[in-house]
């Protein structure tokens, strides 16, 4: 039976040990100081008179104050633009140039029925022509429509 007979690292083990120790201690003394530095400011905060979170409140406040009222347009009068029904360039509606939607319905299959087209009834007839000369029956040239097979286009057919 095999076993092993190296000895342990023992260096390995104790330098481990000791950086494991050092951040411990330094962590505890890092957090220890931090909770001490902020609860000064509490009780220096409540001798004056103004807790610590209304103070964080009104310094976020005025930067955002700030910050509304430094852009191009102060917020008030965008707000009353806005409410008057005025509308700058920038925001104002237009029609879109943006074509992708098109090229989505191209791709779209045709698969659709000619709608029915609605029955006429026919229109009283006319008294019959009196007689004259003979004249030739004029060519048919126009064309007729055929109705749109399903997936296909409409083509005209000349009729005989």
């Amino acid at each position: 039976m095999a076993t092993e007979r190296t000895e342990p690292r023992i260096g390995l083990i104790v330098g481990l040990t000791l950086l494991a120790v050092c951040i411990f201690f330094g962590l505890r003394a890092y957090l220890v100081s931090y909770f001490y530095m902020i609860a000064d400011d509490e009780i220096a905060a409540k001798a004056a008179g103004v807790p610590r979170a209304r103070r964080l409140l009104a310094q976020t406040r005025q930067r955002e104050q700030t910050t509304l009222n430094a852009g191009t347009t102060p917020l008030v009068a965008a707000v009353a633009a806005i409410g008057s029904g005025e509308r700058p360039a920038v925001v104002a509606p237009r029609p879109s140039d943006d074509l992708s939607a098109m090229q989505g319905w191209g791709l779209m299959p045709r698969n659709y029925q000619m709608p029915a087209l609605p029955v006429v009834a026919p229109a009283p007839a006319a008294p019959p022509a009196p007689p004259t000369a003979a004249a030739p029956a004029p060519a048919a040239t126009h064309a007729t429509p055929v109705p749109v097979p399903v997936g296909g286009a409409h083509r005209p057919t000349a009729t005989p």
